[in-house]
Formats: structure tokens, C-alpha cells, sequence
């Protein structure tokens, strides 16, 4: 999964990204983590594994579309670039995750209709406590639009 579908950021290169704005997506995410671990013990574990992914999520997207090393962009060797993709899906591979939505199709699409707290509850086997009329509309309008 790419780091912006992590942090559910609609990532577009032509946007000007800063540290302190992807900071504070972490953060978001960090204490909808807590608040949940907060509420039930039994699931600190598991918010304890998905804040140290969304951590690396936040500077593997800074390190790319923030703060990216120089050399990045001025060698003039293919294969270099290949070799710097394998490493970029490597990485990006380390935030999938055999739990909800932890692959980017499905990260994807329900950060399009759910607020980060929301994304949370449902990455922790929550989605009980989901208001889903919000989602339910959301694929109305969808199906509408299509036809």
C-alpha cells in the first residue's frame, strides 16, 4: 500500500506537501489509535501495531513528496530507477497487513466515504459502531452517477 493511501491522503503531484501538514494527518490517526485502545484493552495490541505503521507511513510519504533526497531526481541511469521502484513497493509493501482494509484497493475506497476515526473503527473490527446510512448514500449516489 502507498503511504498516502495510508494516511488517507488524495495524493496529486502537482499539490505542495509540508511535514507539519502530513504530521498532522499522523496525528489524527494516532489518536483515533489510542482513543480506541482506551476503550478496550483487549485491542491494544493491535492499535499499538497500526500506530507504528501509520509512524512509517508519515515518513515514507515525507521522505518522497516532502523532503526527498536530491540525487533522487538527478541520476541518469535506468537501472538505478528500477532498482529505487523495487525499493519503493518493498516499502510499500510493509503497510499491508492481514487485517481490515489493509490492502490499498480496499483502503482506497473507503477512505473516499469514511472519516479518518471511522477508518480506525473498522481497521479494529469496529464497523458495528459505524453510522452506515453515510456509506449506504454514498454507493446510491455512486450506482446513480453510472447509470
Amino acid at each position: 500500500m502507498k503511504p498516502q493511501a495510508a494516511l488517507k491522503i488524495d495524493y496529486s503531484p502537482f499539490e505542495k506537501y509540508t511535514r507539519d501538514g502530513v504530521e498532522s494527518i499522523k496525528n489524527e490517526w494516532i489518536i483515533a489509535y489510542r482513543r480506541i485502545a482506551e476503550s478496550d484493552p483487549a485491542k491494544r495490541e493491535q492499535c499499538a501495531f497500526l500506530t507504528d505503521r501509520i509512524e512509517r507511513a508519515a515518513a515514507l510519504f515525507i521522505s518522497r513528496y516532502v523532503e526527498p533526497v536530491g540525487s533522487d531526481a538527478i541520476s541518469h541511469d535506468d537501472y538505478y530507477y528500477e532498482w529505487l521502484e523495487e525499493v519503493k513497493q518493498e516499502q510499500n509493501d510493509t503497510l499491508d497487513g492481514d487485517f481490515p482494509l489493509g490492502n490499498e484497493k480496499d483502503m482506497k475506497l473507503a477512505s473516499s466515504c469514511f472519516s479518518v476515526w471511522e477508518l480506525a473503527m473498522l481497521q479494529m473490527g469496529c464497523e458495528d459502531e459505524i453510522d452506515a446510512v453515510r456509506y449506504a448514500e454514498y454507493v446510491r449516489r455512486r450506482k446513480a452517477g453510472s447509470e
